[in-house]
């Protein structure tokens, strides 16, 4: 009698892990963003509160309102992701990818499109890297070795050193202020890779209506601005989209009945 040959087990991708902190309850948006960051290899959502079935995990002790102040009047949220960030560098699951991608929860990405721009650029994630400078609020992307980094110095050079905990209370300022003192490397693509711009109830009204190109003006920066869907379809994350109903119906018009991009 013949033996079979058992079938090798497939080695799970750990390319791209992507990750938000959700509100308690969470944000209108969380459901589409879910169906989004399923398409990573791996991803989790953190709060103070934990849901297994949808990949939430409640280890942040604390209430998830934060204020909002500095600069730019932005949530002081640096003590939720300082958190997190500490328990994904202490995770070995979590650990083992190569790319780390936060997103915001009124950000549309577009998995797909962002790993195949992170394969293109050809960079070695065990080097300290991430994307921008200043790395951009609405998707940070950083490499296994930045995170690595973080890891093994973060407390001796942001906190004692550089203080940054304290100065910088806004996320994205210190995890770009703290990876820039561990001396990460900018490596983000010279073409335009993400869509930051805020889009009026017309400019969804003309997307409804199957329009391409869609014209408008942005109600925040009053400049006039059209998106083409083919020129869309190059970029990876768009940002912002506040309701479920803009973002599906933005996915809707990008995707112009494909799966993905």
């Amino acid at each position: 009698r013949t033996k079979k040959k058992k079938k090798k087990k497939k080695k799970k991708k750990k390319d791209l892990f992507c990750y938000a902190v959700v509100m308690n309850p969470p944000e209108p948006t969380f459901e589409m963003v879910e169906r989004s960051l399923e398409e990573c290899d791996g991803y989790m959502f953190f709060s103070n509160f934990s849901d297994p079935e949808h990949r939430v995990l409640g280890m942040i002790k604390d209430e998830m309102k934060v204020k909002y102040g500095g600069l730019w009047g932005s949530a002081l949220n640096t003590k939720h992701f300082y958190k997190v960030w500490k328990f994904m560098a202490n995770d070995a699951e979590i650990a083992g990818y190569k790319w780390f991608a936060k997103v915001d929860l009124d950000t549309v990405v577009m998995p797909s499109r962002l790993l195949a721009l992170i394969e293109k650029e050809g960079h070695d994630p065990s080097r300290s890297l991430a994307w921008g400078a200043p790395i951009p609020g609405p998707i940070e992307i950083f490499s296994q070795g930045a995170l690595l980094q973080f890891k093994e110095r973060h407390e001796s050079v942001c906190h004692k050193k550089l203080d940054i905990y304290n100065v910088w209370q806004q996320e994205d300022m210190y995890i770009f202020k703290c990876l820039e003192g561990l001396g990460y490397e900018n490596v983000e693509p010279r073409d335009q890779w993400r869509y930051d711009g805020h889009v009026p109830e017309e400019g969804f009204e003309m997307m409804k209506d199957g329009q391409d190109p869609v014209c408008f003006n942005d109600p925040e920066s009053r400049k006039r601005r059209c998106m083409q869907r083919t020129d869309m379809r190059e970029l990876a994350a768009f940002h912002p989209f506040k309701t479920p109903e803009h973002m599906k119906t933005f996915q809707k018009w990008i995707l112009n009945g494909q799966k993905s991009i």
